[in-house]
């Protein structure tokens, strides 16, 4: 078992992509994600994107390359930190140089940082 770990961290005014190149080919059996945000208003919300295309497609029906998609909204007002851990099991094949992206999208929230653990055999 091969681990790849991906992190970024993004702000309501640079919503960028970071990626890793796939050294050999591998099939991703398990995707663990850590996200830390600061929340601190009503309708505050991020949305994750990790996949093989270089922006977020959240918006997008029939999107290509999506491996997975996490977000979280908060509700009410008031200073929050929100986040998430979660473990994905799956099986994704990726391709040796093919690209694995981290993008996001955030509304209203202050910073989000995303950790990403790409287990693959």
């Amino acid at each position: 078992m091969r681990t790849r770990y991906l992190r970024n961290s993004f702000t309501a005014t640079a919503n960028g992509a970071a990626f890793i190149d796939i050294g050999r080919a591998c099939k991703v059996r398990c995707l663990e994600v850590n996200i830390t945000a600061d929340m601190d208003a009503a309708d505050d919300s991020y949305v994750v994107e990790i996949s093989t295309v270089p922006f977020a497609q959240q918006s997008t029906n029939d999107a290509q390359g999506v491996i997975a998609i996490v977000g979280q909204q908060q509700a009410a007002a008031g200073d929050q930190a929100g986040g998430l851990n979660i473990a994905i099991p799956m099986e994704y094949d990726l391709e040796q140089g093919q690209r694995v992206y981290l993008s996001a999208t955030l509304v209203g929230t202050d910073a989000v940082t995303v950790r990403a653990v790409l287990h693959c055999t």
